[in-house]
């Protein structure tokens, strides 16, 4: 399986430099945080496109490479010889548990606060959680309460993707979504993101409800907790972030 990674890696990376140059789509997913495999391929592209390309190409290009071609090595390596698919968001694993260490005998810690509620959300913001928050009742799940740490941290990363002109979950300046909300002071023991741009949020939404992984963080019975970011800019008009806590 090393060698057959390590042959892909060569070949893909000889069609970096054309993949920068192709065209994006109309509205577009991302497939959604929560899974190891990926995280690691793209660890491994994204530091031989900075050792042979780093030269080159800036950090946002290197990162938004090391994603499309993370993505074809993954789907190469899960084999197939025929006609390879239209493209489409790739399904996630299901958020698995943070591992949690053995704490020592201490008094009980003070209650976690109530999360904020929804004042502060723009237009945009409270129409998607509305939306979200429908497609759980559809499903007998509980809404998810607005969380505005989160809020802060969704519009962060959505403001990163449009400055950096990239588009994936591991930021070249905020890292990876759960790095982000470490540093926001935020305990969790489940955690996702979900990221699309779009001209609207109906249209955001309705292309997070198609991709298997998207839909799954959505009607998660483990995450109790919401906050969406959305900036207007990019290629698709609008930038659109959730970001799910349990």
């Amino acid at each position: 399986m090393q060698k057959r990674f390590s042959a892909l890696l060569a070949l893909l990376l000889v069609l970096a430099l054309s993949l920068a140059v192709q065209a994006q789509p109309a509205t577009v997913t991302l497939p959604a945080a929560g899974g190891t495999s990926y995280d690691q391929v793209y660890s491994q592209v994204h530091a031989q496109l900075q050792r042979h390309l780093g030269y080159l190409l800036s950090p946002a290009t290197i990162a938004d490479l090391a994603r499309r071609l993370s993505e074809q090595v993954v789907a190469r390596l899960g084999g197939g010889t025929g006609t390879p698919p239209e493209p489409q968001p790739a399904p996630a694993p299901q958020p698995v548990p943070k591992p949690q260490p053995v704490p020592e005998p201490q008094p009980a810690p003070a209650p976690e606060p109530a999360p904020a509620p929804r004042t502060g959300l723009t237009v945009d913001e409270a129409r998607m959680v509305e939306l979200v928050n429908q497609e759980r009742a559809k499903a007998g799940l509980k809404p998810l309460a607005v969380d505005m740490r989160l809020v802060e941290t969704a519009r962060a990363k959505s403001r990163d993707l449009i400055e950096e002109n990239y588009f994936g979950h591991i930021s070249p300046k905020l890292g990876s979504p759960f790095e982000q909300m470490q540093r926001a002071g935020i305990s969790y023991r489940y955690a996702g993101e979900n990221l699309a741009g779009a001209p609207t949020v109906d249209r955001a939404h309705a292309a997070l409800m198609k991709s298997p992984g998207h839909r799954a963080n959505i009607l998660s019975p483990n995450f109790t907790r919401i906050g969406v970011g959305i900036v207007d800019g990019g290629p698709y008009g609008k930038m659109f972030t959730q970001q799910f806590i349990g």
